[in-house]
């Protein structure tokens, strides 16, 4: 649930509406607006692609309009390579005219945990613009002890209690039990998932998991 925001291009930011990390971006928020010269250019050969595809739809040779309908096709394509959306490519084909801006939406719902993007800054393809992290699922990695593996099985619920909230309980299951042994402390490393919907657990935090088992009847 971690989404690494890149660009397909190099440009200027001009506006930037996400500034700060720990903000909650929606998908298809917009995040900033991009000058580049690529794009300008894109946008260009879609335009000439359609005026030239106007000026040939009255032909009379149909391999002719075929060509100039795949002509404005590959144009399209291309600005979808540059993550133009449709919407844009109509607007754009409406307006007649190239956007000198254009504006790079989020791909997801998350909260920013890491921006490297600023006003006026030259960004590049190799530049993780944004990190974005969905938690209304989160992971729990819990110890259990070498003697308690045979008791321990994936599916199997589990009750999470924190300091934070010490009248509240959490409910989750494990989904991944990992193959190793931490040689010091002598513990397995078990993977619980928990639905998060308040938003109440956050990263980083220490609790303690309650695994219930049912070992039958024994004399102790």
């Amino acid at each position: 649930r971690i989404t690494h925001v890149n660009l397909r291009m190099t440009g200027w930011v001009e506006d930037l509406f996400v500034d700060y990390t720990g903000q909650l971006v929606r998908k298809d928020q917009p995040l900033f607006t991009l000058y580049s010269q690529d794009l300008v250019a894109t946008q260009d050969e879609f335009l000439l692609a359609l005026r030239a595809k106007a000026d040939i739809q009255g032909s009379p040779l149909l391999e002719a309009r075929e060509q100039g309908a795949q002509m404005v096709e590959a144009a399209r394509d291309r600005l979808r390579l540059w993550t133009i959306t449709d919407k844009q490519i109509e607007e754009l084909a409406r307006r007649g005219t190239p956007q000198t801006y254009v504006t790079i939406h989020s791909p997801s719902t998350g909260f920013v945990v890491d921006k490297k993007v600023f006003k006026g800054m030259y960004v590049t393809p190799e530049l993780t613009v944004y990190t974005l992290a969905d938690l209304s699922t989160v992971w729990v990695h819990a110890d259990v002890f070498e003697y308690e593996i045979p008791f321990i099985r994936v599916g199997q619920s589990g009750t999470l209690t924190l300091d934070a909230y010490p009248d509240k309980t959490f409910q989750g299951a494990i989904t991944y039990i990992y193959p190793y042994l931490n040689s010091k402390t002598r513990t397995v490393k078990v993977r619980l998932v928990f639905p998060n919907p308040a938003l109440q657990l956050k990263p980083d935090m220490y609790g303690t998991i309650h695994l219930p088992v049912d070992r039958g009847r024994k004399l102790a």
